[in-house]
């Protein structure tokens, strides 16, 4: 796969260039009797190598679905007995795109996802594109979680594990939460990029507790400045329940210090499986380590500490998270 140019944000343009083809594969036509998507006609080339199956899951920007591969790309490595998943976006809805040198106009997401590669990321298999819609072709991460919450869609996602268990045992959060700090360390150091969603339904999970981080709608470049430099980015991006008091206090942000925020509020509800804050004003005034010596040892809790702490500038960072001993155990 091709993984294009460096990662720019230098274009705003909402126009595209439709493309039927696949950028990646060239396959023979083969027919298939489901063609549409709600009302659309589906890219003829993706349906010569994907059947789709159900619907796992709908967001503001997309619908996922399970599809089947009946023709594999070249080098394309076995798993999940060739599932994937394929998130449809319509260029009415498509929101964020970029210019990608190869194909033209895309959106944020599938342009960041040929560009990066890490083990707890979700991998980008193939990309379609056609005069309605983006089909963003990737693997198909997780487990069915079948005493999940929602019953009606495949769940895979931490939530839904988190909620059947009613929350987890420290030991179980800390190699979930280890591979997530790896993740976003790798985004922040590696690629300076934030991913502005950070949230347990975005964190596909096995019965193994093998994780990949989802849902790149959201990702924007910061760059690496002097501590004084705040004022990046002014919209919120995100799940409010996972809110940085700095959000709600309107203020301008730099972007990775929020989403430390937003790794907090994962690990509490890792194991309360609830929310560390419930309104605003807890986000402004509650102690969230209140009680969780009945729950959790010293080091995780100074990791909660560390993680909310309602000062931006006093909040942990990632490389200082990666040397937390709690995560070295």
């Amino acid at each position: 796969m091709s993984t294009g140019s460096e990662i720019s944000y230098d274009s705003a343009s909402n126009t595209s260039t439709p493309r039927s083809e696949s950028p990646f594969v060239r396959v023979e036509a083969r027919p298939l009797a489901k063609t549409k998507i709600g009302k659309y006609n589906v890219a003829p080339a993706l349906l010569q190598k994907y059947e789709l199956k159900e619907k796992l899951g709908q967001g503001g920007f997309g619908v996922v679905y399970r599809a089947v591969m009946t023709q594999r790309p070249h080098g394309f490595e076995e798993t999940d007995n060739g599932n994937v998943a394929i998130k449809v976006i319509l260029r009415s809805a498509a929101g964020r795109v970029i210019k990608d040198p190869e194909l033209g106009m895309i959106p944020v997401e599938a342009f960041i996802l040929r560009r990066i590669k890490h083990k707890n990321i979700i991998k980008l298999i193939d990309f379609y594109q056609d005069a309605n819609a983006f089909y963003i072709v990737t693997e198909l991460a997780g487990s069915n979680w079948e005493q999940g919450r929602s019953h009606s869609v495949a769940s895979r996602d931490l939530f839904e594990m988190v909620d059947s268990a009613n929350g987890l045992p420290e030991d179980q959060c800390r190699k979930i939460f280890r591979q997530l700090v790896s993740a976003i360390a790798y985004l922040q150091l590696s690629c300076s990029l934030v991913h502005r969603d950070i949230k347990d339904e975005n964190i596909c999970i096995d019965a193994d507790l093998n994780i990949k981080l989802i849902d790149f709608g959201s990702v924007a470049r910061f760059s690496q400045v002097n501590a004084e430099q705040k004022d990046y980015f002014k919209q919120f991006h995100g799940t409010l329940s996972f809110v940085a008091p700095e959000h709600i206090r309107k203020e301008t942000y730099r972007g990775p210090e929020a989403e430390m925020w937003s790794l907090g509020c994962v690990l509490f509800t890792c194991l309360r499986n609830r929310a560390p804050f419930a309104n605003e004003d807890e986000v402004m005034h509650r102690d969230p380590t209140a009680g969780l010596e009945k729950y959790a040892s010293a080091q995780f809790i100074d990791v909660i500490a560390r993680l909310l702490q309602k000062d931006s500038s006093k909040r942990i960072t990632i490389e200082e998270l990666l040397r937390h001993p709690w995560l070295r155990v």
